[in-house]
C-alpha cells in the first residue's frame, strides 16, 4: 500500500537539521505518537472488514453499525484527523524556520556570487574583486610599478647617452632616446586600466546588493520570497481548508450519533408495538450543512517550484548583469591592448637607442672609453626593456583574465542553478515538508477509501434522514479529495 511505502519513507528520514540554527525539526510524529506505524482506516467505519481486500457487501443498516460508526469516528477518526493537522504544523513550522532565515539566504546568495567571480579568471585574478584591494588591483600597482622602474631607467640611460665622454664627441651619434611621450600615453593607458578594475569592483558589489535579492523575488503576487511565500500561502488555504474538513466530520459525527439514537428510540417504540403491525422506518432527517472549501491558487507546479523560480532567477541575473559586465569588460580590454602595443613599442624604441654607432677610427684609449660607453648605454638599455617585457607580461596576464571572465560568466551564472534552488528553501527542509505532506496525503487517502465504504453501505437505504448521512458522506469524500490534491501539490514527484 502506498501509505505504507510512504510510513516507511518517513521513518528513515526521522528527524532533520532544519536552518543554521540547527533546529530539530520532527518531521512527522514518533512512534509513541501514532506517527509512523499508527492504527490505519485499513477496515470498514462500519463493518470493520478489511477494505483492501475487495468483495465489499452492503450490509443490513441497524443500531449496531450506526453506533460502530459513531464509536470509530470519535476514536480512529478523530487520531487520524490529529495526526494530519500535526504534519501540516510541522511543514508550516518548516517554512516559517526557512523564512526567518531570509536574509542569511539572501547573504548565502551574494557570498556565492562574489565566489563565482572570484573563480572567474585565470591564476586567481580577480580573488577579493569584491574589496577595494584585491589581486587585480595588486595587479595593476606591480604594472604601475614596473612602468615607473622603466621610465626611471629610460632617463638614466638619456642621461648616459647625452654624457659621452669628450674624447667621442666626433666619433658617435649623440642622439639620445626620447620616450617622454610614450610613458604619458603609458600612464594613461594604465589610468584606464585602474578605472575598469574599479568598474569590476563596483559592478561586482552592485549586483549584489541589488540584484542578489531579485533571485527571490517571483511568484504569482511577486513574492519577495518566491518559494518560501508561496508555499506558505499555499499552506494557510491547506490549514483552513483541513479546519473546515475537520469540523464537517466533528458535524456528521453528531448526526451519526443522532441517527443511532433515533434507532434506539424506534426500537424501543417497536417493543411495545403490536408485533403483526410493519415496522416503520426511521425518518429523522438532519438538517445538511455546505463545508465548501478554498480553491488555492498557489502551487500549481507542485514542489518544481524551486527549480522553476532557480530557472527564471538565474535568466533574470544574466539579462540584468552580462551586458553591463561585457560593457566594462570591452572598453578596459581596449585599453589592455593598446597597453601592450605601446609597451612593444617602448622595447623597440629603448633597444634601437642601446646601438652606439661609431664613426671613424678610434686610437686604442678612445676604443677602451668607447667600449666602457657602449657597455654602460646597453646595460641602461637591458634593464629598461627587461622591465618593460615584464610589465608587458602582466598586462597579457590580465588581458587574459578579462578574456576568461568574459568567455566563463553566463556558464558560471548557470553552473549556480544549484546553490540557488537552495537558499531558496533548504533541501533538507524541502525534503522534509515533502515528507509532511505525503504523510498527511496518505492520511487523507485511507480516511476517504473508508468514507467511500460508508456511502457504499448508505446508499440503498431509502430513509431520508440515512440519505442525509449519505449526501453528507459523500460531501466528506469530495472535500477529502479536494483537501488531498492540495497536499499533494507539497509533495516532490
Amino acid at each position: 500500500m502506498n501509505g505504507e511505502n510512504e510510513r516507511g519513507k518517513l521513518a528513515e528520514l526521522g528527524q532533520e537539521y532544519i536552518g543554521s540554527d540547527k533546529k530539530q525539526v520532527l518531521i512527522v510524529g514518533g512512534q509513541e505518537e501514532g506517527g509512523y506505524e499508527a492504527s490505519s482506516l485499513e477496515t470498514s467505519l462500519m463493518t470493520e472488514k478489511p477494505l483492501y481486500s475487495g468483495g465489499a457487501k452492503q450490509i443490513e443498516l441497524d443500531y449496531e453499525a450506526v453506533a460502530q460508526l459513531g464509536n470509530l469516528l470519535e476514536r480512529t477518526v478523530r487520531e487520524r484527523l490529529l495526526l494530519v493537522r500535526t504534519h501540516i504544523n510541522d511543514a508550516k513550522d518548516i517554512t516559517e524556520q526557512e523564512s526567518a532565515r531570509f536574509l542569511e539566504r539572501v547573504n548565502q546568495l551574494r557570498e556565492m556570487y562574489v565566489t563565482l567571480v572570484e573563480q572567474a579568471g585565470e591564476g586567481g585574478l580577480f580573488q577579493g574583486i569584491g574589496q577595494a584591494s584585491g589581486r587585480l588591483t595588486q595587479a595593476i600597482s606591480g604594472v604601475q610599478q614596473l612602468i615607473s622602474d622603466a621610465e626611471r631607467c629610460c632617463r638614466a640611460l638619456r642621461e648616459a647617452q647625452t654624457s659621452a665622454p669628450e674624447e667621442l664627441a666626433g666619433s658617435i651619434s649623440q642622439q639620445a632616446v626620447q620616450m617622454e611621450d610614450i610613458f604619458a600615453e603609458i600612464r594613461h593607458l594604465v589610468s584606464r586600466l585602474e578605472e575598469g578594475a574599479d568598474q569590476l569592483f563596483l559592478f561586482v558589489n552592485h549586483v549584489s546588493m541589488n540584484y542578489i535579492e531579485d533571485v527571490f523575488r517571483g511568484g504569482q503576487d511577486l513574492f519577495a520570497d518566491s518559494v518560501v511565500e508561496e508555499l506558505r500561502a499555499h499552506l494557510d488555504y491547506i490549514v483552513r481548508n483541513e479546519q473546515q474538513v475537520h469540523q464537517q466530520i466533528a458535524d456528521y459525527k453528531e448526526q451519526v450519533v443522532f441517527l443511532a439514537q433515533a434507532f434506539t428510540e424506534q426500537d424501543q417504540t417497536l417493543a411495545h408495538a403490536d408485533q403483526s403491525s410493519t415496522a416503520g422506518a426511521v425518518n429523522l432527517a438532519a438538517q445538511g450543512t455546505s463545508y465548501p472549501l478554498e480553491d488555492s491558487p498557489y502551487m500549481l507546479s507542485a514542489m518544481d517550484i524551486r527549480e522553476f523560480h532557480a530557472a527564471n532567477g538565474i535568466e533574470r541575473l544574466s539579462t540584468a548583469t552580462v551586458p553591463l559586465l561585457f560593457n566594462i569588460l570591452e572598453e578596459t580590454v581596449v585599453a589592455v591592448k593598446k597597453l601592450e602595443l605601446l609597451g612593444e613599442e617602448a622595447m623597440a624604441a629603448v633597444q634601437e637607442a642601446s646601438h652606439v654607432p661609431l664613426y671613424g677610427t678610434l686610437s686604442v684609449s678612445e676604443e677602451s672609453l668607447y667600449a666602457s660607453y657602449r657597455a654602460s648605454i646597453e646595460e641602461k638599455a637591458l634593464e629598461a626593456v627587461s622591465l618593460l617585457r615584464e610589465a608587458n607580461t602582466q598586462v597579457a596576464g590580465i588581458r587574459q583574465g578579462l578574456y576568461s571572465l568574459q568567455w566563463n560568466y553566463p556558464s558560471l551564472l548557470e553552473e549556480l542553478r544549484p546553490q540557488i534552488e537552495e537558499v531558496l528553501f533548504n533541501g533538507m527542509a524541502f525534503q522534509s515538508v515533502h515528507a509532511c505532506h505525503s504523510a498527511a496525503s496518505d492520511i487523507l487517502n485511507e480516511m476517504q477509501i473508508a468514507f467511500k465504504d460508508v456511502v457504499f453501505q448508505l446508499a440503498q437505504n431509502q430513509a431520508q434522514s440515512i440519505e442525509e448521512l449519505h449526501n453528507s458522506s459523500h460531501m466528506i469524500v469530495e472535500n477529502m479529495e479536494l483537501l488531498k490534491s492540495q497536499m499533494k501539490r507539497g509533495t516532490i514527484g
